[in-house]
């Protein structure tokens, strides 16, 4: 079940999309804080430009540290429930892409500003980071 208070204490902190995603499972996964911290910090907006959402792409991170194997049929298993997850993600949130969600390419101009100003950063990223943590749990409990 979503613990919201400790999604609330990782935004608080300034944490990125991909930062509060990964941090919310590094303690079950067995990754310190700053560690995580370190890893997931430059997939936000869009990956810059790859334009991938950050809070799905920690998502990819999360699976793969919990299932992540060089056993071939292992990585099989692993790319299914990357997969899965992507499209309950793309269901919910209706891209996977942050230009398309946010409406701007946040790295052009003074748009990051913008999008901050227009509450979308706390709104739709903060949308997109509970759905990744929502269907990361549904997955992780499937064990």
């Amino acid at each position: 079940m979503m613990n919201y208070e400790k999604i609330d204490e990782l935004s608080k902190k300034g944490y990125n999309c991909s930062q509060t995603v990964l941090c919310y499972f590094s303690e079950e996964l067995g990754l310190d804080e700053e560690t995580a911290l370190k890893i997931s910090c430059p997939f936000e907006m869009g990956m810059y430009e790859s334009g991938q959402c950050g809070a799905l792409t920690a998502g990819y991170m999360v699976l793969g540290l919990k299932y992540g194997s060089t056993d071939f049929n292992k990585r099989i298993e692993l790319a299914k429930k990357t997969l899965a997850f992507k499209n309950e993600f793309k269901e919910k949130m209706g891209s996977t892409n942050c230009k398309e969600l946010l409406g701007m390419k946040v790295m052009e101009g003074n748009n990051i500003e913008k999008a901050a100003e227009e509450g979308l950063l706390e709104s739709v990223c903060g949308k997109a980071i509970q759905t990744s943590i929502v269907a990361l749990e549904k997955l992780l409990s499937n064990d």
